[in-house]
């Protein structure tokens, strides 16, 4: 039962990703891939490829981006298109001539899929968009494109060097417009040099550049770390501040609930309403589940904060050179280590919804 179940996940997931193999003959980039769910186990480069190795063998998932190619429309469309025929051609294939294991196994996994497919459309590059809504959305692929050096740009920021970011970025041809990858880009290298007005502007511009929720959770994510590092520093009051990220949790949650526990932000929130150990909890969580150095540093940061708000202060220390290591110019390393010098622990009240 347990393998049945492994190899379904497995399959599913396998299924899910077989657009991407078109790649740039689809229009598309592939940025990024998953091997497994869970802790990280290694993550690196390959090429300008983020590569992710996780604790439990779950599959494969894979991160695309729409190129600004000729004809990009048709290219996507006929790569998800082949995709999805192609797998309901298999699985009727193996249902006939699989014997009885086959079929079973094929009229378990094909409604399964459809129901993935069909239930993923409401979220832009998916299949169930790009078959079903695509047409009718045209502006919001063109809003979502990326340029080759926005994705070189991208990678050096994942990988937690803002300066090379910002210079790649820099590079593009003028007259190139900053959609949702320019301003998330933009958004990145002020949060890591620690300008959080200016990192929380351009991550309000990424999110109005794009209307769906979950295309914008990874923004609301810089935009909620913009905010504490503002509050951090002193330059955004404790009033402004809960309300604020409690606004932009709930607006992640409405998006893509699951993202959650891969960033700081639910250990941010936590944090700031009192509740201390769960934001310890979080905090852990969220720096072993991240999907890139950048987001590592950001959330040892936090998990940092919430050690010393409890008087683990040993091990807060060690949480921030864990965070340097990860990215040694993250302004935020320096700013919770001062106040951690002079925080003094007190009883934990926390605030009320």
């Amino acid at each position: 039962m347990l393998f049945t179940l492994l190899g379904t996940v497995c399959a599913l997931s396998a299924l899910l990703a077989l657009p991407s193999l078109a790649g740039r003959l689809g229009g598309l980039a592939v940025p990024g891939i998953t091997l497994g769910a869970g802790p990280v186990l290694w993550d690196g480069l390959l090429g300008h490829r983020q590569v992710t190795v996780r604790m439990l063998p779950l599959g494969v998932s894979t991160s695309t981006l729409p190129l600004p190619v000729r004809l990009l429309g048709p290219r996507l469309y006929l790569a998800h298109l082949a995709a999805f025929a192609a797998t309901l051609a298999a699985g009727a294939g193996a249902a006939a001539a699989g014997g009885d294991g086959g079929f079973r196994f094929a009229v378990g996994l094909l409604p399964i899929y459809l129901l993935l497919v069909l239930g993923q459309a409401r979220h832009p590059l998916t299949t169930g968009w790009v078959l079903f809504l695509m047409p009718f959305r045209s502006a919001l692929l063109g809003r979502l494109t990326v340029h080759p050096a926005e994705l070189a740009a991208g990678a050096a920021l994942d990988r937690g060097d803002a300066a090379r970011a910002a210079a790649l970025l820099a590079a593009r041809p003028a007259g190139t417009p900053d959609g949702l990858h320019g301003h998330r880009i933009r958004a990145g290298v002020a949060l890591a040099r620690g300008d959080y007005a200016q990192a929380a502007r351009e991550a309000v511009a990424a999110c109005e550049a794009v209307a769906d929720p979950k295309a914008a959770v990874s923004v609301r994510m810089l935009l909620a770390a913009a905010l504490t590092g503002a509050a951090e520093s002193g330059e955004l009051p404790a009033a402004e501040y809960l309300p604020r990220l409690r606004d932009t949790a709930a607006r992640v949650r409405e998006g893509h609930r699951a993202a959650l526990p891969y960033f700081p932000l639910a250990a941010e929130l936590a944090l700031a309403e009192g509740r201390r150990d769960a934001a310890v909890r979080a905090a852990r969580k969220a720096a072993g589940l991240a999907f890139n150095p950048f987001w590592r540093a950001q959330a040892e940061c936090t998990h940092a904060a919430a050690l010393a708000s409890v008087g683990r202060t040993d091990e807060a220390r060690a949480a921030l050179e864990r965070a340097r290591t990860a990215m040694p110019a993250l302004a935020r390393i320096a700013v919770v280590a001062g106040r951690m010098e002079l925080l003094v622990v007190t009883e934990a009240r926390p605030v009320s919804p």
